[in-house]
Formats: C-alpha cells, structure tokens, sequence
C-alpha cells in the first residue's frame, strides 16, 4: 500500500492546473500503474485514464511502433533504475509521442520519485527536434552536394587534361592546328560544362538569399540560343550515342534575360541526357504562342509516376527516376529551372504518361518580361 498523505502531496491543485502535461505512476507488482494525469495532459495528449492505467497500456498508445516502443521502453527502465539508485537526478528521455488526436509530438520526459511514487513531466520540444531533423537533413544534403560537385567538377577537367595530352600528340606529329581544331572544340565545350555546375550552385546559393537579379535582357535569335547550348553538351550527346533535334522558326527572335533563359534550357537538356537510354532521340522544339516563347524538351526516358509530379521541382525530391549511365545528380536543377523560369515571370510545367514512357518540360516566358528583383543579402 502507498502512502495516502504522500499522494495528496503531489496531488494539489497546482498539478491539475501546471502548463505542462503530467502524470502520476505507482508500482503495481511487476509494473507500473498510472493513477492520474492533469489537464494539460489530456488536451495535448489526450488519453482517457483507462485507456493508459498501466505502464504497458501507455507505451502502446504512445509508441505504436513496436521497434521504437522496445527502444523507449529499454531507455526509460534503465533510466528509473539509475533514479532509484541515487545515481542521477532524474529519469529522462526525448521521444516522439503518438497523441490520440493523430498526431505526432516530440517531448522532453523526466520522472522523479518521492517514496516510491513517480511525477512524470512532458515538455514540449516539438519545434526544437524539428529544426534538429531539419538539420541533420540539411547538412546530409549538403555533404550530397559537395560530393556530386566535386565529380562533376573532377568529370570535365580530366577530359581536359587527356585532350590536351592528345593535342600534344598531334603536335609532335608536326599536323596542322586544322587537325586538332575539334580537340580545342572540346576543351572549350568541357570548361563550359565545368562553369554550369558553378553557375548552378550560385544560383542555389543566390537563390537562398533571395540575391538573384534578371538584368541581361536583350532581343536574340531563339535558334542561335539553343545551338549554343547543344554545342556545350556535345561531347555528353556524342558518349550516350543521343540524337538532339531543334524544332522551330530559324528566324524567330525574343527578348528577355538570354543568361537565364540558357541557364534553364541548359539544365533541362542535361536532364534529359542524365535520365535518357543511350540510342535515343531528345527534341526541343520552340514557338511562339499568344505573344509568349514556347520551349519544350521532350525525352524517351524514364518517365514519372503520378504522384511525382507534384514534387519534381522541389530541392533533392526522392525520385525514382536514376541516371541511366551512372551520372551524379545534385538534386537541384529543376528547382532551380522553376525559380529562375519564375524569375522571367514565366512559368515551367512537366508532362508525362507515366513511369518509362518520357516526359515533356514545357517553359513559357512572356513578350514582356515581368522582373522580380531582389536586394543583395
């Protein structure tokens, strides 16, 4: 039997109304039994008291996972033994409790003992333990990042070095600068690549702060463009044996921001590469409609399924989707397309049938550029 008076010194007035859920347990033979819990308890946790009057009852409701319940349960008992050796002050561990209102919610838990009878206190750590997993996420993307950088860095630069140890070659063969005219093309076309990847982390980083500007804005030929392009990504087309076909008006001419515009295109292209079987065609085809450029790029890759498209423009969406030669990809070149597309006041929209049947990326940017430009951070 528990010392009645013991009780009621716990029990006061000032439990039932403390800000904080509380509970109180008692040993009962080889467990624990819950007698009482207070207000703040039940509205943000929310069990009626016979539904958690043991102590196996509670961590049922609490962890309805039973590998995670196992692991809590380990923890807490191997807490209130070192309690009730004196050894430490109090019973405490941080967990994610189920309330019955659905939802999940991280707490802070710490028990104390007073003759046997134990005061468990519940102090909501939700927002902490949220921005900690945020955390945690954001440097394991950022470890992601660095590492797809530096193959994608690594890539190109020793493309270069092996092409210009065969220009050397055909140096010391005495042949004519004419002959390795296709090498130096190359060269070109490997540092351009190696200046995207630079190109696409500053923008992430500008992005962030909101520092991003469109200011380049002058009237081009769209064809002209979107050949500069395809010459940059070349030597990629050439290794996976891919076709590039260019749809459109030679003649047709647009105005707005070229450097972004590219930027997007570019990136586009890239994916289409990164995600399309070797031996396949890509197509981008271009117009004009009500007044605003059109520029699609249609792959016979792997395609998506339904509920991705709704996140295939988020940064490092989980995807199904994989390289098909073993690519690295950083996860934000279609964030980064949507936000610089948005940017032109424009707009960027994904189409596809299913799950290995391609898709189209359509960009729309109108006559008129809309600007919105930010402060530097």
């Amino acid at each position: 039997m528990h010392n009645i008076s013991a009780i009621s010194g716990f029990v006061d007035s000032s439990f039932q109304t403390m800000p904080i859920p509380a509970m109180i347990a008692v040993p009962s033979e080889n467990s624990y039994q819950v007698i009482l819990h207070n207000e703040a308890f039940q509205k943000e946790i929310g069990y009626a008291a016979d539904e958690i009057n043991t102590l196996e009852k509670w961590f049922a409701k609490a962890y309805p996972d039973p590998e995670y319940r196992d692991q809590i349960l380990r923890d807490w008992m191997k807490q209130v033994d070192q309690l009730k050796g004196n050894r430490i002050e109090a019973a405490q561990v941080i967990a994610r409790v189920a309330t019955v209102h659905g939802s999940q919610k991280w707490f802070d838990i710490r028990a104390n003992i007073k003759e046997d009878i134990h005061l468990v206190l519940f102090f909501d750590v939700d927002l902490l333990e949220e921005k900690k997993i945020e955390l945690q996420n954001a440097y394991q993307n950022l470890e992601n990042v660095l590492s797809v950088i530096a193959h994608d860095l690594r890539s190109p630069l020793n493309r270069v070095k092996g092409l210009v140890n065969l220009i050397r070659l055909e140096v010391a063969k005495g042949n004519s600068l004419q002959s390795i005219e296709e090498y130096l093309h190359y060269i070109e076309s490997s540092c351009d690549n190696s200046l995207d990847v630079l190109s696409n982390m500053l923008n992430f980083h500008q992005l962030d702060h909101e520092a991003i500007n469109v200011g380049h804005i002058i009237e081009f030929r769209v064809l002209d463009l979107l050949k500069a392009i395809a010459f940059h990504q070349k030597s990629e087309l050439r290794l996976k044996q891919q076709n590039l076909e260019l749809k459109g008006d030679e003649d047709l001419t647009f105005t707005t921001d070229q450097i972004k515009l590219k930027q997007v295109v570019s990136n586009l292209l890239s994916n289409a590469i990164k995600y399309s079987p070797t031996i396949s065609t890509i197509k981008i085809r271009y117009f004009l409609k009500g007044g605003a450029l059109v520029i699609e790029v249609i792959d016979q890759g792997q395609g998506f399924y339904p509920d991705e498209l709704t996140k295939v423009f988020n940064r490092f969406p989980k995807m199904s989707s994989k390289p098909t030669s073993g690519e690295r990809s950083i996860g934000l070149g279609l964030f980064i397309c949507k936000t610089l597309t948005q940017k032109l006041g424009g707009d960027i929209q994904i189409k596809s049938k299913g799950k290995h049947k391609g898709s189209i990326f359509r960009v729309l940017i109108p006559s008129k550029v809309k600007v919105t430009n930010y402060p530097s951070a």
